[in-house]
């Protein structure tokens, strides 16, 4: 399912990443381990196709990433993989319903209000759909971004430190929610994290050093 083989990428001269290969299975949950600096955030920027690497390859359902374009890696990326950010970065503007619903609208197919609605009640947020970001707590924005980053039904759904800002009870909950939905769902996922809370969840921990 994801594939990726003797990655490297720089930010400069001196700030160099090399990675070590890693083969995830479909329908696989893991976590992504490694401290402040490791560069886990890099790995899934590389992973999601967000970032370019100077070297090595990344296969994702069998689709080699180094092969697309921008607006290949663009559209590959809005309709197979469902992304899950420390920042919610939900358009304040908007509803919660219509926020989740934005992922539909990026990869050129028409607005699914069943599945949204049917996310949204396996998540239980609901009856927050026509509030704003900025009236809802963190514990209730996660939730909306798993219901956002399902919403396409993904092959794969990567979160980058999804609990860092959640107290245990509610970092307790979501780790749940996001597991037991891509289990529904049948999405591979990868968690980036050094939230030591979550670890006894995932059997397959990928570590960098």
């Amino acid at each position: 399912m994801i594939e990726a083989k003797n990655l490297q990428y720089h930010y400069s001269e001196k700030h160099k990443l090399s990675f070590s290969n890693i083969f995830i299975k479909e329908k696989e949950q893991c976590l992504l381990k490694g401290i402040s600096g490791s560069g886990k955030t890099t790995l899934i920027h590389l992973l999601s196709g967000i970032l370019t690497p100077d070297q090595g390859t990344i296969s994702i359902n069998n689709v080699l990433l180094n092969n697309l374009n921008q607006f290949g890696l663009d559209k590959f990326r809005a309709n197979n993989i469902g992304l899950i950010f420390q920042k919610h970065l939900f358009v304040q503007s908007l509803t919660m319903l219509q926020n989740v619903g934005l992922p539909k609208s990026f990869s050129g197919k028409s607005s699914d209000k069943n599945r949204i609605f049917q996310l949204m009640n396996d998540l239980g947020i609901t009856p927050l759909a026509d509030k704003k970001p900025f009236e809802l707590s963190q514990g209730e924005l996660q939730r909306f971004s798993v219901a956002r980053a399902l919403v396409n039904k993904p092959k794969v759904v990567i979160a980058d430190e999804p609990t860092s800002s959640l107290d245990d009870k509610n970092c307790e909950r979501f780790i749940e929610l996001i597991k037991k939905n891509c289990d529904q769902h049948g999405a591979t996922l990868l968690i980036a994290t050094h939230d030591a809370r979550i670890e006894s969840h995932f059997n397959q921990i990928i570590r960098l050093n």
